[in-house]
């Protein structure tokens, strides 16, 4: 019988506690334990929110449609990918065709007849003295998975 009592007591005591805190935060009571942003990186939220809305009109394939030119090589043919964190993930990514990893510079912003937002171009050092140059379009939904020729994963 005295088991019974306590569980009894303690079955009403968590219902009264959740109907309890159920009426408290539809009342805006209860205050939220979600940490604040840090008022430092708020300018960075701010303009990724603002890319992933420039990307919504962008592609899910790994090809823009409508691209000419070999891919990644010719700026009417770029990379597409998600932001301009998302071309650096991509670059990070990249290796030359007998695996080594590349060093990369943003070299600027071109204008392309495939797209109505600019397109970055980045020399890509193959090794000490090798380089090419690859175009990244940043306004997509996606990284893409293909390579330029000559790349890998």
């Amino acid at each position: 019988i005295m088991t019974a009592y306590w569980v009894i007591t303690l079955l009403v005591t968590v219902f009264v506690t959740a109907v309890f805190y159920r009426v408290n935060k539809m009342n805006g009571s209860i205050p939220s334990r979600r940490k604040k942003p840090d008022p430092n990186l708020e300018g960075l939220i701010l303009a990724f929110e603002a890319m992933q809305k420039l990307s919504e009109k962008g592609t899910t394939l790994d090809e823009i449609p409508g691209g000419t030119g070999e891919f990644g090589y010719a700026l009417s043919n770029p990379i597409p990918v998600n932001t301009m964190l998302g071309s650096n993930s991509y670059l990070d990514r990249l290796r030359t065709a007998d695996n080594h990893t590349i060093r990369y510079e943003r070299i600027g912003s071109f204008v392309s007849p495939v797209s109505d937002s600019p397109v970055d171009g980045y020399q890509i050092w193959l090794n000490e003295t090798e380089s090419v140059v690859l175009y990244l379009s940043c306004y997509h939904k996606k990284n893409s998975n293909k390579v330029p020729q000559n790349f890998q994963w």
